[in-house]
């Protein structure tokens, strides 16, 4: 959705968000953190899915679910689903973060 408001302001309309719509243009020229979070969905004939991801941790929740949450940092390729073990207080505490998030954006 942020393709949106970076094509505007980058065509010279003077505002960097449109409804959700943030813009990105000025990650092409610093570095610079514009969303909190990132969400996705995935719907296909075999799946549904939404996932969400602070930059360091990513909770996957299926239809069905079933979860599966990843750090990225540790784990850049997710091979290794924390949630198949006890997690530390950071994680406990970033998982129900991520998930009152997931809540809030699909609500």
């Amino acid at each position: 959705t942020d393709i949106f408001a970076t094509i505007a302001e980058i065509a010279g309309v003077d505002i960097d968000e449109i409804n959700d719509s943030k813009s990105f243009k000025s990650l092409f020229s610093e570095k610079k953190s514009i969303r909190k979070y990132q969400y996705a969905e995935m719907k296909n004939e075999k799946n549904d899915a939404w996932t969400i991801s602070n930059g360091t941790y990513k909770l996957l929740v299926f239809a069905d679910g079933e979860e599966e949450m990843y750090h990225l940092i540790n784990d850049p390729y997710e091979k290794s689903n924390i949630l198949n073990s006890p997690l530390t207080t950071v994680e406990k505490k970033t998982k129900e973060a991520l998930e009152a998030e997931l809540l809030r954006i699909r609500n």
